[in-house]
């Protein structure tokens, strides 16, 4: 689940990506499909499966999600994300 607040406008697109800190990455599957609705405050779930590869970067550091709205096409909000093992 990621959760925005405030966003220069409705997010248009998203997904995971394969990439260090500072870095741009590939994308983990397809882009989110955010639905209709959606304001510059929010919320949106799914889930996604990993190859082993990609579980190793996530593990690593090296995976992040990212937000795209109209005004930032490349990307508004970007965060980068950590796993640990259970």
């Amino acid at each position: 689940t990621t959760t925005w607040t405030d966003l220069s406008g409705v997010p248009v697109t998203g997904g995971f990506y394969i990439g260090a800190t500072g870095t741009n990455g590939s994308l983990i599957g397809d882009l989110w499909s955010l639905g209709t609705g959606l304001s510059t405050s929010g919320t949106f779930s799914d889930t996604t499966t990993l190859t082993s590869d990609q579980a190793t970067a996530l593990k690593g550091g090296n995976v992040y999600y990212l937000l795209a709205t109209g005004t930032n096409p490349n990307g508004e909000v970007r965060g980068q994300l950590t796993a640990t093992a259970q």
